[in-house]
């Protein structure tokens, strides 16, 4: 009988930091394609507790530059939101609420000017 199996090396539930981490990289990299197609994004997240942790580098056009920066918090927020982090119907809280994340950033932001 041949049969083909998957294996994974690893498999979180959508609230894991790992997971979530990478969502919230997810979220602002198309944040910058959607508006900037040829902007460029190296981004590293980690979270703890109630604090996540972004770095690295965007590269668009300076109004999505400004943009970014507006709007990253409600960015990471949502993300955390839509992971279910908050009060879930039965009343348990899977924390900390999104609107009690910490953001921490370290980015080089930079104007990719138009040619």
């Amino acid at each position: 009988m041949n049969t083909k199996r998957i294996e994974v090396a690893e498999h979180v539930l959508p609230g894991h930091p790992d997971k979530l981490c990478d969502a919230a990289v997810d979220t602002i990299v198309d944040f910058v394609q959607n508006r900037d197609p040829l902007g460029q994004c190296g981004l590293e997240a980690s979270c703890i507790f109630d604090t996540i942790h972004l770095t690295g580098r965007i590269a668009a056009k300076e109004h999505v530059v400004e943009q970014v920066e507006e709007q990253l918090e409600i960015l990471v927020r949502k993300t955390y939101d839509r992971a279910g982090y908050g009060v879930d119907p039965s009343g348990y809280l899977w924390g900390p609420h999104p609107e009690d994340i910490k953001i921490s950033t370290n980015f080089c932001l930079v104007d990719r000017k138009s040619t």
